[in-house]
């Protein structure tokens, strides 16, 4: 039997065959490499995704990050501020306390109660960041114990009847002018105080007030504070805390080398502001003392108390002040002094007679004993690196006016 051969031989290829063939293998090798190339797009989308994926995260994170950072630094503010006003009412309450407790002359003479300059804070507490101690915290309390009735209260320019007290206005004007300020300013407050509609000759009443823009009222009332003033016509926040000093003023004290050191100290750059020689505060009683705290007194004040009182008298004074280790303690010894002796502004009296009263009608201008003191209590925090860079992180002011007599506070005020 015979077996066709053909039949297990392969198909030979012809001329065609090849051609379809190569296409073949062409087509193939275009959609290979078309899928390569699609891979490799594919590959760098994913990649580039992944990268702006990271960009993203990245900027997310930093955001984020600063945004908590700035909200730790709000809430460490807030705590500093908490802490440093619980320092500073620590300050006023010990302020009060030695008030309460200790005698007024042994503070003046431990130099407690100043009439000018500031007690040294004392360290309260430190908090270190590390062992080392090289980054802390350090938590200061101040004090501050001023006799508020040392100053002019402008609240006496208007009795309690609302009528103008005369006498008193006379005693403001002297001080303005002494302090370059026209006296014609001291009706404006009386305006300001009383409660009629009448206006004084350089006063102003609701008229002048609904003029301005903004328009305001007048008060009609007792002043509370000095920051009441620059809202009166005539006054500003220039005027009151400002110093009034002639510009060559300093230069002039530096050339009187020649004067003693009570001349030399008579006259303070701290006199020449307004704010120190004015107060306003409302009394606890109805009817306020008009008499001013010659142990506390400034120089343009006491001079404002009489048209008799001299240079050499307020001289005199405060000589005496410091002789008694700042604080005199009777009237009577002023008898003494020569320049207290010269006729005063008052027919047939003295001009220590008319200061310190008579008995009869010169009731006197003043008192030698505190009866209200302006208290103030500073907190404040401060971090010190390891390279002595200090910074202060918070302060705190807490502050009020302290009825000695009735003891009580008839102000208080934080800031």
């Amino acid at each position: 039997m015979q077996v066709n051969r053909n039949i297990f031989r392969p198909p030979q290829r012809t001329q065609k065959s090849h051609r379809l063939a190569g296409t073949r293998r062409s087509v193939r090798s275009r959609r290979l490499g078309l899928r390569a190339k699609h891979v490799s797009r594919r590959g760098a989308i994913v990649l580039l995704s992944i990268f702006m994926i990271g960009v993203s995260s990245l900027l997310i994170s930093a955001q984020f990050l600063e945004d908590v950072t700035d909200h730790y630094l709000a809430v460490r503010a807030q705590a500093d501020g908490f802490r440093s006003r619980e320092l500073a009412i620590a300050g006023f309450q010990a302020s009060i306390t030695a008030l309460k407790t200790i005698p007024e002359d042994f503070l003046y003479q431990k130099g407690v109660i100043l009439k000018s300059g500031n007690q040294p804070d004392i360290e309260l507490a430190k908090d270190c960041l590390d062992e080392a101690e090289t980054d802390c915290y350090y938590f200061m309390v101040g004090f501050r114990l001023q006799p508020e009735d040392g100053k002019l209260n402008l609240n006496s320019l208007v009795r309690y009847d609302d009528q103008p007290n005369q006498n008193y206005r006379e005693v403001v004007k002297r001080l303005f002018r002494s302090l370059n300020i026209t006296g014609e300013n001291a009706d404006p407050i009386v305006d300001w105080i009383d409660e009629n509609d009448f206006t004084e000759t350089a006063g102003a009443e609701d008229d002048f007030y609904n003029s301005l823009e903004p328009p305001r009222k007048v008060k009609n009332f007792r002043l509370f504070s000095l920051s009441e003033i620059p809202q009166i016509k005539g006054f500003d926040h220039d005027m009151l805390y400002r110093s009034r000093a002639p510009e060559d003023w300093e230069e002039r004290q530096e050339d009187l080398s020649f004067q003693t050191d009570d001349e030399k100290n008579l006259i303070q750059p701290e006199d020449w502001i307004l704010a120190n020689n004015v107060t306003a505060f409302m009394p606890f009683t109805e009817t306020a003392e008009e008499k001013v705290n010659i142990n506390a007194a400034r120089y343009f004040t006491m001079l404002s108390l009489s048209d008799a009182m001299t240079r050499e008298a307020v001289l005199a004074l405060f000589k005496l002040r410091r002789q008694s280790q700042g604080y005199i303690k009777n009237i009577s010894e002023l008898r003494e002094l020569p320049e207290f002796q010269v006729p005063g502004a008052l027919p047939d009296v003295t001009l220590y007679q008319e200061l310190a009263g008579t008995g009869g009608e010169v009731s006197g201008m003043i008192k030698t004993e505190g009866e209200y003191y302006r208290v103030v209590g500073v907190g404040t925090i401060i971090r010190q690196s390891d390279n002595n860079e200090q910074s202060t992180r918070a302060v705190r002011l807490v502050w009020g006016i302290w009825d000695k007599t009735n003891r009580r506070l008839i102000y208080y005020s934080e800031g």
